[in-house]
Formats: C-alpha cells, sequence, structure tokens
C-alpha cells in the first residue's frame, strides 16, 4: 500500500455530484478524458481545492489508501486512524501466529529489517493480549524489553508492567533471529537460544493461547517460522 499512486483528495467531508457536475464528467468520458482529468473538472465544477499529497510517507508513518499518512504505530492497533480505515483491513493486519498451550515450548525464527526497531511477541485470548516488546539484548543474553498486559486484542493500548534494559544492550541487527518461549503457569517467558537462565517474562493466563509475532515498527511483514516444540 506505501508503493500505491498518491489518491487526490477533494476537502472534507463527502462530495456529493450534481447534475451538472455529473453531466459534465459523462461529457468529459465520452470524449475520451483521463481520470486526473475527470478529477480537476469535478474540482473545478464543485469549487473544492485538492491539497497535495506525497507519493510516499516517511519512514516511521502509514500510508492509507486514501493518500494519507499515519503514525506507523498506529497501524494495526485496533482502532482506524485513516479515514479510509485502510490501516485496519483484516489482510494488513494479519501476522504469523500458532498457539502455545500452559506448558508448551516453542522455537521462532524470525527475519529482521532494520526498520523493524525489534519484535512484539503477543500471547493472546478472545478479549485480551500479554505483550514482550524485545528490542536488543547484551553478550550475555539479557534481553532489554518492555513487557506489557492488558493489552487488546491486536497487542496494543496496554498497560506497562515493567521496562528494562540490560547493561551495554544493543539493538538487533538486521538477519536471523532466534528466540525461544515457553507458556509456564500464569507467565509467558522469552530468551535467546542458550541463554534459559536470562529468560524475561510478562503475566499470562492459562487461556491465553495464541500466539502471534509483529515487528515492534510494523512497516512491513515479517517473515516468522516456528519449530520445535
Amino acid at each position: 500500500m506505501e508503493d500505491a499512486d498518491c489518491a487526490p483528495k477533494v476537502g472534507s467531508g463527502s462530495l456529493r455530484p450534481t447534475s451538472a457536475m455529473t453531466a459534465a464528467a459523462a461529457a468529459a468520458a465520452r470524449a475520451g478524458a483521463s481520470l486526473a482529468v475527470l478529477g480537476l473538472l469535478l474540482v473545478a465544477v464543485s469549487g473544492w481545492v485538492v491539497p497535495e499529497c506525497t507519493d510516499k510517507c516517511e519512514e516511521d508513518e502509514f500510508r492509507c489508501d486514501d493518500g494519507s499518512c499515519v503514525g506507523i504505530d498506529d497501524k494495526c492497533d485496533g482502532t482506524p486512524h485513516c479515514s479510509d480505515a485502510s490501516d485496519e483491513f483484516p489482510g494488513l493486519c494479519s501476522a504469523p501466529n500458532t498457539t502455545l498451550f500452559a506448558g508448551e515450548t516453542l522455537t521462532a525464527r524470525m527475519r529482521l529489517h532494520k526498520t523493524f526497531k525489534g519484535v512484539d511477541i503477543q500471547l493472546c485470548g478472545h478479549t485480551r493480549c500479554s505483550t514482550l516488546e524485545i528490542e536488543g539484548a547484551n553478550q550475555e543474553g539479557a534481553l532489554a524489553h518492555i513487557a506489557f498486559v492488558n493489552c487488546n486484542t491486536q497487542g496494543r493500548h496496554c498497560k506497562v508492567h515493567r521496562v528494562k534494559g540490560p547493561n551495554l544492550w544493543a539493538k538487533f541487527p538486521a538477519g536471523e533471529l532466534i528466540l525461544e518461549m515457553e507458556h509456564r503457569p500464569s507467565e509467558l517467558a522469552v530468551w535467546l537460544p542458550g541463554h534459559h537462565d536470562q529468560a524475561v517474562t510478562v503475566p499470562a493466563r492459562d487461556r491465553q493461547v495464541y500466539l502471534r509475532i509483529v515487528p515492534f515498527k510494523w512497516r512491513m511483514n515479517m517473515a516468522v517460522r516456528f519449530g520445535e516444540r
């Protein structure tokens, strides 16, 4: 969607074509006028002003189908921010997922892009999620993370449970990231392979069994492969 052509906007509110506008547009169409000319004709007849819109948004923004830009954190947060709600389309907001029942452990392999700034590990029930936002690690395998509880079903609009940044930690580089996770009694635990003693946790109920992983800055989709249990 970010690479689509910039869609024109016509003022605020809805444009209701008059009979004169419709007749003029029909005549222009029969004459073979382009869509751009038809759009300018409608603007000229209606007296509306078409503000400029850019072909691309900033790196920390999402481009709506109507051509406007919203913050990348507003994408797929459960609340529409684009005027056409294109930031919450189901197909856009689907992400790699699996189940992780209480007592189970699994390995996940992710392909990080430099714009992701980390990953969100979400363990959800039917109404609420718990989220571990993991941004990096130090050489001892300790994870820099924020634990969130009482998130909505998109893993957003949460309550902060814990913020932890270990000494001398660094952001994950682009490339493959492997994390192991376990649904323990009353919590989700995540750690780097070989560093089980450095596991980070977030409170989670036994009935929260739907696991999904998304980029922290969800500019584009992220490849995720779920492995051994």
